[in-house]
């Protein structure tokens, strides 16, 4: 028995058309929609590579080329798209039940790439809708809001960033609902006002003296002088426990704590909290293990009767002179002695207000897991007016004036970052509703995104990704979500039988609109505008005309 692509059964050279079997599979498709939802999940949820898709298929005796297993990705994004549109009244009938939604706005995108927009409701976590646009500007926004009003109805509130866009389209799509500041974003963005300048400044320094490289070059030198002995790593443990070096180890003491101090400052890292930028400063770390390295051999040196006795006595193996010597050029730079003192002050006074707001508190494990859920708000704003009233006091210890635009956000922000519990009647009576202070549900889902980029790629630019990414793509993750599953199925077992009930000429229209919509600029075009002499031509046909 044959099924052919007419989903007719072959039975000795007649054949019979089946109406079960052309449920398996799309008109004029040669794979069923069984293996879309393989591949489709496999690639969005499971992040697995394209070659390994084919690998596992082949084991299941469907042979499926590189080329294919991309494009019956994007299906899967447009048959998933369908189902989530056609869905809409139960998604809607599912909030109302809890009382309504906190509608969280946030985008994502990637140097010269277009933005991915999602909105997603704040007590489900389901996401609801979402577009690219080539900007975050009110023009583009307000359509997208008013689809999201007419599908789902007025929110309870929303949570937000600070772009100046969205806020418009907000007050134009939805004017006297509450809105608030993620309190995610607003910490991120006046970090990066405070810090950013220094912080640059840092990294240009240490990129430019090639300071990592210098250390690891000087790493591997004493790693192969040394050997690998893992051994050795105990006895150093245990002679920084005694305080004593054995005389075993003393010929060989300065090459291991050199190699140690190295490794140390290298893994900057170890400090991250999982934040990104302001919250984690990576070239921050590596620049204070180098001061704090060249101190500790310093006072080695000149202050410990032992270690002035061991730099003496082994001339032959100098190796904390040489990462001494290292230290000290690496540090000969006014502007990164300058950047790291100013930038270490303010980072003071930023964590103080982290830790403040109760959100990316430092030294906490959370990440971007850490959505505040736990804070009290009535405490938070008590707080948080001390922290103001202390920056504005003469007991103050730094210059206010580099702290005045930090002030100017609280400030300009305020009312919108303390959010008041909202009562509602839900199916079980009367409940409160604390809405969530941050954003980091959909920045989770970002992440989740780039990293399936980078796991299949080995690159985090994620600017032609975005380019070719189907706008629905985020839905993939409500299907984490049982009660959504169970919606958009509508009694259905599986998303291939769901699959299997949508128009397929809808599915191709919306291919062809998603294909158009990705297409490159004609070749022709392209060498058209990148002529040397490109804007001189125009301007000699233009006179030449007249």
């Amino acid at each position: 028995m044959l099924l052919t692509k007419q989903f007719c059964i072959v039975v000795n050279a007649k054949k019979y058309p089946s109406r079960e079997l052309r449920n398996l599979a799309p008109e004029r498709c040669k794979f069923g929609y069984d293996v879309m939802e393989y591949v489709g999940r496999a690639l969005f949820v499971e992040c697995r590579r394209d070659i390994d898709i084919v690998a596992d298929l082949k084991n299941r005796n469907i042979e499926i080329s590189d080329s294919e297993v991309p494009f019956l990705g994007k299906k899967f994004i447009i048959y998933l798209a369908i189902a989530h549109r056609e869905s809409r009244d139960r998604i809607r009938s599912g909030m109302d039940k809890r009382g309504g939604y906190i509608l969280h706005l946030d985008g994502t995108c990637d140097g010269d790439s277009p933005h991915l927009i999602s909105g997603m409701d704040g007590l489900s976590e389901i996401i609801l809708g979402n577009i690219k646009a080539p900007s975050e500007n009110s023009e583009v926004l307000i359509p997208f809001l008013k689809d999201l009003k007419q599908s789902y109805g007025p929110p309870l509130a929303l949570v937000h960033d600070m772009g100046s866009g969205l806020q418009k389209a907000i007050n134009e799509v939805f004017p006297g609902i509450s809105d608030y500041i993620c309190h995610f974003h607003f910490l991120r963005d006046i970090g990066k006002d405070l810090l950013g300048k220094n912080y640059g400044m840092i990294r240009k320094c240490l990129q430019n003296s090639k300071a990592r490289t210098q250390l690891r070059t000087r790493a591997k030198s004493l790693q192969s002088k040394l050997g690998n002995d893992n051994g050795a790593f105990d006895e150093i443990i245990q002679s920084l426990k005694s305080g004593k070096v054995s005389e075993k180890l003393a010929s060989k003491f300065p090459d291991q704590i050199a190699f140690v101090l190295i490794q140390w400052i290298l893994d900057a890292d170890n400090e991250s909290d999982g934040y990104g930028f302001p919250f984690d400063r990576h070239h921050f770390v590596i620049a204070s293990r180098l001061f704090a390295a060249r101190k500790l051999i310093e006072q080695i040196k000149d202050h410990s009767p032992n270690g002035a006795d061991m730099f003496l006595r082994i001339k032959s193996n100098n190796s904390l002179v040489h990462l001494l010597n290292l230290l000290n050029t690496l540090l000969h730079n006014k502007h990164l002695c300058h950047a790291v003192r100013d930038m270490r002050k303010k980072i003071d006074v930023f964590d103080r207000l982290r830790d403040t707001m109760r959100i990316a508190v430092s030294a906490d494990n959370s990440g971007l897991n850490d959505d505040g859920a736990d804070a009290d708000i009535p405490t938070i704003k008590e707080k948080l007016e001390k922290f103001k009233d202390w920056i504005l006091s003469p007991e103050f210890p730094f210059v206010i004036n580099d702290y005045l635009g930090m002030i100017n956000q609280l400030e300009k922000y305020w009312d919108k970052l303390f959010a008041d519990p909202i009562t509602v009647q839900t199916g079980e009576g009367e409940a409160t509703i604390y809405p969530q202070r941050t954003n980091n549900s959909m920045e989770r889902l970002f992440r989740h995104l780039k990293r399936n980029h980078r796991r299949k790629t080995g690159t985090t630019q994620m600017s032609r990704a975005l380019k070719a990414i189907l706008a629905d793509t985020p839905l993939v993750k409500n299907l984490t979500n049982p009660e959504y599953v169970s919606m958009i199925l509508s009694g259905k077992a599986t998303l291939a039988e769901r699959f299997s009930e949508i128009d397929v000429k809808l599915a191709r229209q919306k291919l062809k609109e998603a294909k158009t919509n990705q297409q490159r600029l004609p070749t022709k075009l392209i060498k058209l505008i990148r002529r040397e002499k490109f804007i001189e031509e125009i301007n000699n046909v233009f006179r030449f005309a007249s």
